[in-house]
């Protein structure tokens, strides 16, 4: 299989992601009447960054699901996966309930991100699932799962600005292992080849 490589690029997405962090207040997303900077979407990198790891002992090679529509906080959530040396799995959010139970097991998620459609989804699923959710864009959320501005609230900092990943150790993975998912509308999602970003540089 051929593929177009790029000399210049960053190794890693976490090189990446420190590349683009020097844009500070240029304008980054929009998101309907939402507007963010650089600097205000990489603060809330940081400090779910740092709630992963805290909060849930997330580290290298774990898996943390992403499953919600195309919402800024999908950018801030992957960022905030891969900058800990975690795997994101991006999760279709078309699946059904039986779909995303199939997904969640079969990645071996210890932690949810999922917007409101996604979370009532997957509440029914949370008896047999060791699993922790968090609550995008959901006012009331249901019992076993934290709403998205609470987790980042009581992480290792109460503020935004004061960049809770200072006093982190992260290990870096380096980019021997890629990941590339297709996902399908069959009663089991389709998969290709399935690499994960996995050894310690």
């Amino acid at each position: 299989m051929r593929q177009r490589l790029f000399r210049n690029a960053s190794p890693t997405l976490r090189d990446f992601a420190a590349g683009v962090r020097t844009k500070g207040d240029a304008e980054y997303l929009v998101y309907e009447n939402e507007r963010y900077t650089f600097d205000q979407v990489f603060q809330r990198v940081d400090v779910l960054a740092a709630a992963l790891v805290e909060r849930w002992g997330v580290g290298r090679g774990d898996r943390v699901a992403i499953a919600m529509r195309n919402y800024p906080e999908w950018i801030v959530s992957w960022f905030a996966v891969t900058s800990i040396g975690a795997v994101a799995v991006a999760l279709n959010a078309w699946w059904t309930r039986e779909e995303l139970d199939y997904g969640l097991r079969d990645c071996g998620a210890r932690v949810v991100l999922a917007d409101a459609e996604r979370v009532e989804r997957i509440v029914p699923l949370l008896g047999d699932l060791d699993l922790r959710v968090v609550a995008v864009r959901m006012k009331d959320a249901p019992a076993g799962v934290e709403r998205w501005e609470d987790v980042l609230r009581g992480s290792s900092s109460d503020r935004m600005d004061d960049a809770p990943l200072q006093h982190l150790k992260f290990e870096v993975v380096s980019p021997q292992h890629l990941a590339r998912l297709r996902s399908g509308r069959a009663r089991r999602p389709l998969r290709q080849e399935v690499f994960v970003f996995s050894e310690v540089c």
